[in-house]
């Protein structure tokens, strides 16, 4: 890990409310509890951490391909033509994805990610495991309770 990565975060003991978007938290298995760690080590005691999770039950990624991303959208360059492919899913809950991006007049330019899909079991595990307590895990932002068709998870977490 190094700059701009958890590892910057200060671990003052003071901070009230990290939030974590757009799949920031979708790290490797080895990430997630450093991740976790440093997030704890900023927070004061009683500081909420909340974050969301995609759901890994709804298989989202099997939706990824370029027939059903594929988009064009006008940006300040031009019409853009953008869509994904899934490269590889194991079991583990690890896809990788590649984001294809074709600005006008230009080559393809590929960007790979890579996401790790948790359940709500496992999260709730990870964050007991460094130290925070009332999870409470949701399945939409309305605290809708998380069902096998919930997109998201949308979870809190107290530092103990």
């Amino acid at each position: 890990m190094g700059t701009g990565d958890a590892s910057a975060i200060p671990r003052t003991g003071d901070a009230d409310l990290p939030i974590c978007t757009g799949n920031a938290i979708m790290h490797t298995p080895e990430d997630l509890p450093r991740v976790l760690d440093a997030v704890a080590a900023s927070l004061r005691p009683g500081g909420t951490m909340s974050f969301e999770s995609r759901n890994p039950a709804l298989r989202e990624w099997e939706r990824w391909t370029p027939q059903a991303t594929l988009t064009d959208r006008d940006t300040h360059l031009g019409r853009l033509r953008e869509w994904l492919e899934v490269t590889d899913v194991d079991d583990t809950g690890r896809v990788v994805f590649d984001a294809h991006n074709v600005p006008p007049g230009e080559q393809d330019r590929v960007y790979t990610s890579v996401l790790y899909f948790r359940t709500a079991e496992e999260l709730g595990n990870q964050l007991d495991a460094a130290g925070f307590h009332h999870i409470t895990i949701a399945g939409d932002w309305d605290g809708t309770p998380v069902e096998e068709h919930s997109r998201i998870l949308l979870v809190r977490a107290e530092r103990a």
